[in-house]
């Protein structure tokens, strides 16, 4: 007995000097407060305006562009009276302005003036004005102008000469080489050679319109051109196909 109680004496004083146990915080995160949700302020939609301009009306009229004849093309045209010659002549044609080409204009005062279209209004004699040609279906249509507002419509010719020339760059080579082939002739006054004629053509066989006695030759049909060269005194004839030139006398000559 006396040890048990030694025993227990001794527990209870091991107890009694141990330290005091001490709680630990468990660490804790700071709450981030809920955000405030914004009150939706309706929006009051606006009267639209019952009398707004409609898109038409912002619709611009262009001015007319200037143009430039293919001959004398240093000169720009804007005359009014000339650009509705154009448009007199696609809304009499059927055709779109853009179609139809601009080929001379050259200022004129009228002494007298004839039009073989039967026009009975003519420019008054000493008014001032333009003489205006129009290409279209291989075909020249030209229109004189005086006052700076009245025109006629005057005369429809086929396609042919400078005019030709001027628009059909093939036309415009082979009449150049029959200028030289002429000009190289020493009895010809190469000064005086101009080009007379040339009109499209087309041929029924490979003659080109100028056959060769004892010749045979295919029938085919072929396109080319007639052209008339003059030194004021002869004139000389050459029928061609795209590339090539021939010679030809014109009482052998077939059109």
């Amino acid at each position: 007995m006396p040890r048990l109680s030694g025993w227990l004496l001794l527990l209870l004083s091991i107890v009694a000097c141990s330290p005091q146990a001490v709680d630990t915080p468990i660490p804790t995160l700071t709450l981030i407060p809920p955000t405030v949700t914004p009150t939706v302020t309706p929006i009051i939609p606006t009267t639209t305006p019952q009398d707004l301009p409609v898109a038409q009306d912002f619709v611009l009229t262009p001015s007319p562009m200037p143009l430039q004849p293919m001959i004398n093309s240093d000169m720009t045209v804007d005359s009014e009276v000339i650009l509705t010659t154009r448009q007199h002549l696609a809304d009499n044609t059927g055709v779109a302005t853009d179609l139809i080409q601009l080929i001379k204009v050259s200022p004129r005062i009228y002494y007298n003036a004839d039009c073989t279209t039967g026009q009975q209004i003519i420019p008054p004699p000493f008014s001032n004005g333009y003489e205006v040609v129009w290409v279209l279906d291989n075909q020249t249509h030209l229109y004189l102008t005086w006052d700076d507002t009245a025109f006629v419509w005057c005369e429809i010719e086929r396609l042919r000469g400078d005019y030709l020339t001027a628009i059909d760059p093939i036309a415009a080579e082979l009449s150049a080489l029959a200028l030289r082939l002429v000009r190289q002739n020493d009895e010809v006054d190469g000064e005086s050679v101009t080009l007379e004629d040339v009109v499209p053509m087309q041929w029924q066989d490979s003659s080109l319109g100028c056959p060769q006695e004892g010749q045979t030759y295919t029938s085919v049909q072929i396109d080319g051109y007639r052209i008339v060269v003059t030194d004021e005194e002869t004139s000389y004839l050459f029928h061609t196909d795209s590339v090539q030139l021939v010679p030809c006398e014109f009482d052998r000559a077939t059109n």
